[in-house]
């Protein structure tokens, strides 16, 4: 198979267009559910936007929009906080295991883990763009 092919770069073209249209409106439809649910604090609500804030995320790092996987991963491990007051609060009401703040933990290091992985890209980029400029005589020429 030839990969340079024009019919196959075309058919790559459409099925890349398509995959994005596809999830750009999950994307959209995830952003008005999160909305609509974050106005309640119940563990159930809480819990729906951690899952739809981190979907999009997945979604804008996927398309390599570090600022906007940035923004909803944040906005994602801001519920964790209020999530697991309310689950230590109703957890008996709820009849949660007893591991379940343990599994709240876990879910806000994992995003933890991404926020932190970011913040490292950014600083090793940025570290190095200046000592390029340091490196290099561009503005000498």
């Amino acid at each position: 198979i030839d990969v340079n092919h024009a019919t196959l770069k075309k058919l790559w073209g459409n099925v890349k267009a398509a995959s994005k249209q596809y999830y750009l409106s999950y994307a959209r439809r995830y952003k008005k559910r999160e909305k609509s649910l974050s106005a309640n604090t119940d563990v159930i609500s809480l819990s729906a936007c951690i899952r739809f804030s981190y979907k999009v995320a997945a979604f804008y790092e996927f398309l390599s929009n570090r600022s906007k996987a940035l923004k909803w991963y944040q906005g994602a491990y801001n519920y964790f906080g209020p999530l697991y007051r309310e689950m230590m609060v109703t957890r008996v009401k709820l009849g949660m295991p007893a591991d379940a703040g343990n599994q709240v933990r876990g879910g806000a290091d994992w995003i933890n883990h991404k926020l932190v992985s970011y913040a490292l890209q950014t600083a090793a980029e940025t570290n190095s763009v200046r000592n390029a400029k340091n490196v290099l005589p561009l503005d000498k020429q």
